[in-house]
């Protein structure tokens, strides 16, 4: 007789999903893809009544059922990985099932009809061409661009989609090469929320537009990416790190940043969070303990060194030039999303025609292109990047494989999930010092609304259509080299006489949240030492 199969270090959760209406083919898979336990339905059901408990099947309508699957399609995802995601929602399904489903949704992941793959071929060249024009995908590899190609609704394999691109820019495809000569590190994270790896992006700095993001360790998923005007301030660190915290409701084990005075504030919040059991409002630690690791331990005092030493357990500092993690995916982000501006902002600054000290041209350049950079961003992050596949290495082992949205909610079998419980009530208390600060602000509301108007007449003035920078007109874009660049000239004149008016209402930009602790109407954060945001060091300038 076989020995009986051991599910009881499995109970909780199984216990978990069969509350949650999940069938015992859901259960099956999730044991499978999760624990690599094997276990037959008949099996699940006969300890599911040993434990007094019984399973129903969760029933959608079928619309509702090929929508969910025709977005994880659409993101790319293998079989498996739909059919696991599917049975923790408590959706069971089959290959076949999915088969089926991808046959009424006219979805064909082979194409084998000469006629059709031509046609085919055909569409995925203009989508190209198109989107080569623009500067959207000049940096992507094979696996972007089909995940890219996906999101457009094309089904078609690496090799082809990126012939077709080879035969369209072969310029590009050997300067991604060339530029892909380099060696790091190996690295290695246990698991995903071990390390969250924070950093800023300045290379658009001194044209008004900052970047700041978090990337997990283990999987390189992106927790977060701001963009806008303050990101070197401790005060829109903290609030980008409370608000991730909140949304996910867990923390991360560790965090990783360089040595930048915008994460005074975010050491210290970080360290109170975890605190175990959490500390009170009344006895939380110097706010200047960040900025306190700096000093060699042979200059601190005890009492100091071990603050410090504490805070080592829950927040790592260095040289941004080894927060390995974080500063490769910003040649990613460049490479694929952002080089375009950056050459073309540097052309409007040696044209004479953009000054950072210049008022209206800032407003200008802000009204348009911030909305425009912020859409390109968010969309290279959630529907490129962590729904893309990173190949296994032979010559790197250490390499964890996979797609980092699927490795970091589905990590595989003896992963660890490394959060850590969050407590609500401080998270919230930590909020009320950051509360007043809006990090969707760019202009101010007045300034903004006189733009809108401007752009709206600019556009009706020059194709008949309203200009929206939330949804440009392509066919104001101009040179793919210098995008919307006739726009942002126009507006750039009317903001210049408008200003030297002095009409109502006054145009100007909007105020960066300085001060650190002093920062804000709350005062409860004051028992550090005086920060402001200082300049930041790239270690790498272009």
């Amino acid at each position: 007789m076989c020995p009986q199969l051991d599910l009881e270090p499995y109970r909780r959760e199984i216990t978990q999903l069969a509350g949650s209406n999940c069938s015992h083919e859901a259960i099956r898979i999730f044991l499978l893809h999760t624990h690599g336990v094997c276990a037959s339905t008949n099996t699940i059901s006969r300890r599911l009544q040993s434990w007094g408990l019984r399973t129903r099947r969760l029933y959608l309508p079928a619309g509702a059922r090929d929508a969910i699957v025709c977005e994880l399609l659409r993101l790319s995802l293998s079989t498996e990985e739909i059919l696991m995601i599917l049975a923790k929602k408590g959706m069971p399904s089959s290959e076949r099932t999915l088969r089926r489903t991808r046959k009424k949704l006219g979805i064909r992941l082979r194409i084998d009809d000469p006629r059709e793959r031509e046609a085919q071929e055909e569409e995925v060249e203009l989508i190209l061409m198109t989107e080569d024009q623009i500067g959207e995908i000049e940096g992507y590899g094979r696996r972007l661009q089909r995940v890219f190609l996906r999101r457009h609704g094309i089904f078609i394999s690496e090799a082809r989609a990126y012939e077709i691109y080879r035969s369209i820019n072969p310029g590009a495809i050997e300067r991604r090469q060339a530029g892909l000569q380099r060696r790091r590190k190996a690295y290695t994270c246990e698991g995903p929320n071990a390390v969250w790896h924070l950093d800023g992006y300045m290379k658009l700095e001194p044209f008004g537009i900052e970047i700041y993001a978090a990337i997990d360790g283990y999987s390189r998923c992106i927790m977060w990416i701001y963009v806008g005007i303050s990101a070197r301030t401790a005060v829109s660190v903290l609030r980008q790190y409370l608000d991730c915290a909140a949304s996910n409701g867990y923390l991360p084990r560790k965090l990783r940043t360089d040595l930048g005075t915008e994460t005074v504030l975010i050491g210290d919040a970080h360290l109170v969070l975890r605190q175990n059991p959490p500390l009170t409002s009344d006895v939380l630690p110097s706010r200047s303990l960040p900025s306190s690791s700096r000093l060699l331990p042979s200059t601190l005092d005890p009492a100091t060194l071990q603050s410090l030493l504490q805070l080592r357990e829950y927040f790592i500092y260095g040289r941004s030039v080894e927060n390995q993690r974080i500063e490769s995916w910003w040649g990613q982000l460049s490479t694929s999303s952002l080089f375009v501006y950056h050459e073309y902002f540097n052309q409007l600054l040696n044209d004479g025609i953009f000054s950072k000290q210049c008022i209206p041209e800032q407003i200008a350049l802000l009204s348009i292109y911030m909305p425009i950079l912020r859409s390109r961003i968010h969309s290279f992050v959630n529907d490129i990047w962590n729904v893309h596949r990173i190949r296994p290495q032979a010559k790197r082992p250490h390499v964890v494989p996979g797609k980092p949205i699927m490795n970091y909610y589905y990590p595989g079998p003896g992963v660890p999930d490394c959060q850590e419980p969050l407590d609500y009530d401080l998270l919230d208390w930590l909020q009320q010092d950051v509360a007043e600060w809006d990090p969707a602000e760019y202009l101010p509301s007045a300034t903004l609304a006189w733009c809108h108007t401007q752009l709206h007449e600019i556009g009706l003035q020059e194709v008949g259509e309203p200009f929206d920078p939330e949804d440009p007109l392509i066919q104001l874009r101009g040179e793919r080299e210098q995008p919307y660049r006739q726009v942002y000239e126009a507006l750039r004149e009317r903001a210049l006489l408008y200003y030297q008016s002095g009409a109502l209402p006054i145009l100007e930009v909007s105020t960066r949240p300085l001060g650190a602790f002093r920062w804000g109407p709350n005062t409860q954060w004051q028992q550090g030492a005086e920060v402001e945001a200082a300049e930041y060091e790239d270690p790498d300038p272009l």
